[in-house]
């Protein structure tokens, strides 16, 4: 019984590991619970309660916990005598950590990480299963290439307005609520991050706490590319923890706004992946629709390259990597590929609304 106390602490642990791996073997438990059950209510709340905030909570508890764990572990190298060995100090301060990683890692599931494991847009949307092939793509890029054209002109964003594209991506989620009432966005929050030009550097465009439930957006990113970031963030709250999900309800967000800054942001970026997909089958077509992109794409797109030559180095590399496998351990093996699985979505998206077209021309005609 004294041993069962001693270790009770781990036995607990234990337990909740294994049990947080159970739970998450079954996507349509993951969704019904979780999504659709806790993480709906305490993402509610994190916004009604943080949200109103200018600045990000969670940034701040970022670097308060860094700063601790920094202080912690240099006073393990800190004799009171000369005498006083480090390394029961070192042991212990290991075993603490190694307790710490669990906790946190299990309140990460439990605010935000199992949404990793809910189902795909796919069974949510009810789209087909069907891989494109280079001819679809190309029928698919052509028409993104269109929307990005034709919105170019429209486009309005001279800087980061953080009010202003709050209201925007706003209505944009209120409008296609009408349509799919599961991506109604109640208490609208996402802020500027505290980190500033370090995050040029880092290499991210936008970021979700999951223990403050806020959205960051880096707001040093060329200003186009800002409306889609923060749709794509807003998605992240709404429970789309991939990265592929999020940047499709980012762009379905798009579609159903009237703000023309947000459909040229959206459609410009899907174009990219899109058109990046058919390189892969038919570089020669890939090339030639690239080079009909708008005199203003091609000047965004030169600046953005800049801003990457600019700041890409070794922290940027290393956050890719570091990024690339936390994206392995929660259930995207892609690593940062699988922000482009988004093509897949768009085409069967699209190859839907095809076929409904069809059918609803094919009944009108039988009426007739």
């Amino acid at each position: 019984m004294k041993a069962i106390r001693k270790y009770a602490n781990f036995i607990v642990l234990g337990l909740l590991v294994i049990g947080a791996n159970w739970f998450v073997n079954s996507p349509e438990r993951v969704e019904s619970l979780y999504t659709k059950g806790l993480y709906s209510f305490t993402s509610k709340v994190f916004r009604a309660v943080l949200g109103w905030m200018p600045f990000s909570m969670g940034d701040i508890a970022y670097v308060f916990i860094i700063l601790i764990i920094i202080l912690r572990f240099l006073r393990i190298f800190r004799k009171k005598s000369p005498e006083q060995p480090i390394w029961p100090k070192l042991k212990r301060a290991l075993l603490k950590g190694l307790v710490f990683i669990v906790w946190t890692w299990l309140i990460f599931q439990v605010l935000w990480g199992f949404n990793y494991y809910r189902e795909n847009v796919g069974v949510q949307f009810k789209l087909s299963d069907k891989a494109p092939s280079s001819n679809e793509l190309h029928q698919l890029a052509s028409y993104l290439l269109s929307e990005t054209n034709t919105y170019a002109d429209g486009r309005s964003i001279k800087q980061f307005n953080k009010e202003k594209e709050l209201s925007v991506i706003s209505q944009a989620y209120d409008s296609m609520a009408k349509q799919y009432s599961f991506l109604a966005y109640s208490n609208p929050s996402f802020k500027a991050s505290l980190f500033g030009v370090l995050g040029n550097y880092m290499g991210y465009g936008g970021y979700y706490n999951p223990f403050s439930g806020e959205a960051q957006v880096n707001d040093r990113l060329p200003v186009f590319l800002l409306p889609f970031t923060s749709a794509h963030e807003v998605a992240h709250q709404l429970g789309y923890a991939k990265e592929s999900d999020a940047n499709f309800i980012g762009y379905l967000a798009s579609v159903h706004s009237t703000d023309s800054s947000l459909k040229y942001s959206a459609s410009l970026e899907m174009f990219l992946y899109t058109n990046a997909a058919l390189k892969k089958y038919d570089s020669v077509a890939s090339k030639k629709l690239y080079d009909s992109l708008g005199s203003i794409a091609r000047y965004d797109l030169k600046i953005y390259k800049s801003y990457i030559q600019k700041y890409q180095g070794p922290i940027d590399e290393f956050t890719t990597r570091f990024y690339t496998q936390f994206l392995h351990l929660n259930n995207q093996p892609e690593g940062m590929q699988s922000y482009s699985r988004v093509v897949y979505w768009l085409f069967n998206y699209w190859d839907t609304k095809k076929a409904e077209a069809l059918c609803k021309k094919g009944q009108r005609h039988k009426g007739t």
